[in-house]
């Protein structure tokens, strides 16, 4: 029986498990390889050549060993990067335009908020440009 669906294809397949590990280090930061390997049911070799990537790409920031008091060597403490990426937002209202930027955990680098009567403003016809 043919369901139209087509195999999971390598790069579909990897970029779900970075997302997935990047969803557990947000959820439960600060977090081992070993501790995300065991929770996603991911290989230590999957998982570690994940964060390598995540890493890499400036997204998640080893801190270094956790000591806790297990028998072993003890695992690379991982977060998210704060001081990388961030988000930004933008509100027009009838009264005010605000401006945000956060990082990726959430922590607010800038915020303003400015008295501005936009009722006057014309709206554009269109929206039409490289976001649509």
């Amino acid at each position: 029986m043919r369901t139209g669906r087509s195999p999971a294809r390598q790069d579909a397949l990897r970029q779900h498990n970075l997302a997935l590990v990047l969803q557990y280090i947000a959820a439960a930061e600060p977090v081992s390889r070993a501790r995300i390997a065991a929770t996603t049911s991911l290989t230590k070799t999957t998982v570690s050549s994940l964060v390598d990537d995540l890493v890499a790409a400036r997204l998640v920031t080893e801190l270094g060993p956790e000591a806790r008091g297990e028998i072993g060597r003890p695992g690379s403490a991982l977060v998210l990067n704060r001081a990388g990426f961030v988000g930004v937002g933008l509100e027009i209202n009838v009264d005010y335009i605000a401006v945000c930027v956060a990082n990726l955990v959430g922590e607010v680098r800038y915020l303003r908020t400015r008295a501005l009567d936009n009722r006057g403003s014309p709206r554009p016809r269109s929206w039409a440009g490289p976001c649509g």
